[in-house]
């Protein structure tokens, strides 16, 4: 495929990483580590540079067949890689549910407080279900024509939100109380949500022949971590810890309290819903149409069955946690859990498989 250049593979890596953009951790590091943040940030960036270095070694390096799917058949075999493939079919229709809830919230939130669940749910599922069934070009040329627009007006509303910033709130770089391990594991994984995307996508690049090179993935992996740290510190910069940890949207706040000379463009804040809910779009695409990619390869049914067996999956996850609270806290938790599991036993099992096929490859040669 003529698009998939090492440019479009580093904005894809960048999609992928970011999620849905909202930055609902932001509350929570300030809640735990207060003016502290500077260094789970910073074991958070090592931490994404080794995982994606490893993710490109392997994908360079390992053969990949027409018959896999993802990394889990292709490295743990058939019935094995089969099982995990279906239980992480399962998590991208909820992470693509909890991306749905977001976006449903923050636009009810700061535009349109009275309209119904469904509605919004009907109209951010147009372009899915339209882009799904046409192909893998067709949603990566979406992806990409809306990135730089987006991305640029995000920047220069979050820079130009800095002018009421105020440095002292970074204060004390270093706090008596230390967090605990599992504090720094929890909340980074929280920023790590797209990693399981990459099980699925770094097959399809190879299958359409993308132009991967660790320069590319890299320089992606850099802009997310980047947008992240311009977030976190404006938050601080602006609210501080403590004020920042009882919103739920600190950025958007931040730059709700802008004001610009004319009124045409008082609201800021439904200015800068523009990007977020462009990035909400790429990411309720990307996991779509990951699950819908496993689905199809394991139902006996017509491409039109299984995406409208996907879809409905996410409008239940969307519907069934407006009813019940603590649905919302399950799916939550489970999110947690599979984040834990993807880090903590799937890449290093993934190290190992790959080292024993770069040995056995030595050995033949």
């Amino acid at each position: 495929m003529k698009q998939m250049n090492s440019h479009v593979v580093a904005i894809l890596t960048f999609e992928l990483l970011l999620s849905t953009g909202t930055m609902e951790w932001i509350p929570k590091w300030s809640e735990a580590f207060k003016s502290e943040v500077w260094l789970p940030f910073t074991l958070y960036f090592t931490l994404l540079v080794g995982i994606i270095t490893l993710f490109y070694y392997m994908t360079a390096y390992i053969p990949f067949t027409e018959n896999n799917l993802t990394l889990f058949d292709t490295l743990l075999g058939k019935y094995l890689g089969a099982g995990l493939n279906l239980l992480l079919v399962f998590f991208l229709i909820t992470y693509a549910s909890q991306t749905c809830i977001n976006g449903i919230k923050i636009i009810q939130y700061a535009a349109l407080p009275y309209t119904p669940i469904a509605a919004l749910l009907l109209v951010g599922l147009l372009i899915p279900i339209q882009l799904i069934p046409a192909g893998f070009e067709p949603l990566i040329r979406y992806q990409v024509s809306l990135f730089y627009p987006a991305l640029s007006l995000a920047i220069f509303l979050l820079i130009m939100s800095f002018r009421f910033s105020n440095l002292h709130n970074f204060l004390p770089l270093w706090l008596p109380v230390q967090p605990t391990f599992s504090s720094f594991l929890t909340n980074i994984l929280e920023l790590l949500p797209g990693l399981n995307l990459f099980v699925v996508y770094l097959v399809i690049f190879k299958k359409h022949q993308a132009a991967l090179s660790l320069k590319s993935m890299l320089l992606g992996t850099g802009g997310v971590a980047t947008l992240n740290f311009i977030n976190l510190y404006l938050a601080l910069a602006v609210l501080g810890p403590f004020e920042s940890a009882t919103l739920h949207w600190p950025v958007l706040e931040v730059v709700r309290v802008q004001k610009m000379a004319s009124s045409f463009i008082e609201r800021l804040d439904l200015i800068f819903l523009v990007p977020i809910l462009v990035a909400m779009s790429s990411a309720l695409n990307l996991y779509l149409y990951a699950a819908n990619y496993i689905l199809t390869s394991y139902l006996p049914f017509a491409k039109w069955i299984v995406l409208t067996i996907t879809v409905s999956a996410l409008g239940f996850l969307v519907i069934l946690p407006h009813y019940f609270v603590h649905t919302t806290l399950k799916i939550q938790s489970m999110i947690n859990f599979f984040n834990l599991f993807l880090v903590i036993v799937c890449l290093p099992v993934f190290f190992i498989r790959f080292l024993l096929i770069k040995k056995k490859e030595v050995h033949n040669d």
